[in-house]
This record gives structure tokens, sequence and C-alpha cells, in this order.
């Protein structure tokens, strides 16, 4: 019965589907476009303990504590102000520009505006069980998502190893 149904429906069904799928494909191409890099980084805790005196569960505790930490540094301001320096973002007049026009609401410095815009559209996550930290950054160009990736990389490498 529910055939019959729906043979004796088919042009209505037919019109259906075909209106959904004009409406997905119009809403799909007017809607920009946005890319996303990521990265793995697989962070070594380094204490191990060999004679074996932690419990293992202070152990997981421990290296769950020192990957949340490494996290934190990963999407600090300061990390982000360092790929704004690497990246010189602030030297492009367009976005001077842009920071003229709002510098008026008490802001600190166009580095840490631009880290802030930076932190936005940046995520951390922990993977559950390792010792891996996901980084996701998205924007409209995937090249600029790519080097601030990149960027976020280069900079906690340069404040875990204390290097200008």
């Amino acid at each position: 019965q529910f055939f019959t149904v729906v043979f004796s429906r088919k042009r209505l069904f037919l019109m259906v589907f075909l209106s959904v799928v004009l409406l997905v494909t119009v809403v799909s191409l007017l809607l920009p476009k946005h890319f996303t890099a990521e990265a793995d980084i697989a962070i070594d805790s380094g204490n191990q303990d060999p004679v074996g005196a932690l419990s293992s569960t202070s152990q997981v505790f421990q290296e769950q504590n020192y990957l949340g930490t490494q996290a934190g540094i990963l999407s600090s301001h300061n990390t982000a102000k360092k790929v704004v320096e690497s990246l010189k973002l602030s030297s492009s007049e367009d976005i001077q520009a842009q920071y003229q026009s709002i510098a008026g609401q008490d802001m600190t410095g166009i580095d840490d505006w631009l880290a802030e815009i930076l932190l936005k559209d940046f995520t951390v996550d922990l993977s559950k069980d390792s010792n891996i930290i996901h980084l996701t950054f998205k924007s409209k160009d995937p090249y600029f998502s790519a080097a601030v990736t990149n960027g976020f990389i280069d900079a906690y490498k340069r404040m875990v190893m204390c290097v200008s």
C-alpha cells in the first residue's frame, strides 16, 4: 500500500525533492567558504617514573595536568602575540586602517588586538588517552589558515624552549 501511495504521488515527491536540492545548492553557493587548517603536536611529558615510586593513577593525573598546561600555553594571548609578530600582521596597511577606525575604544595596541582576533578562530583540543594536542584555525583564506596554524606551532616551540 505504501508503494502504491508513493507511485500515485510521484510527481509531488519529485517536486519536493528537486526543490530541496535546489535550495541546498543555492544556500551552499551563497554562504562564504571557510578553510580549516589542522595540526597535531605530540607532547612528551618526560616525567616517566623508572623506579615505579609513583602510582599509575598519580602518573596519569600528572601527564593530563602537563598536557593541559601545554594546551594553555598554545592558546595563550602571549603565544598569539608571537604569531602576530612572526607573521608581521600588524604591518599591513589594511589592518592598520581597521585598527585606527576602532582604536578609540580603549585598545591596548594593534598586536594585542590582532592576537585576540586570532584566538577567536583558533582551537586547541586534547586527545583522550594520548599525548596529542590537536590545533585548528579557521579563516576565509586557506594559505592564511595554514600560516597561522604553523605560526602557533613555531611560537609554542620558541616559548617552551625559551628561545626568542
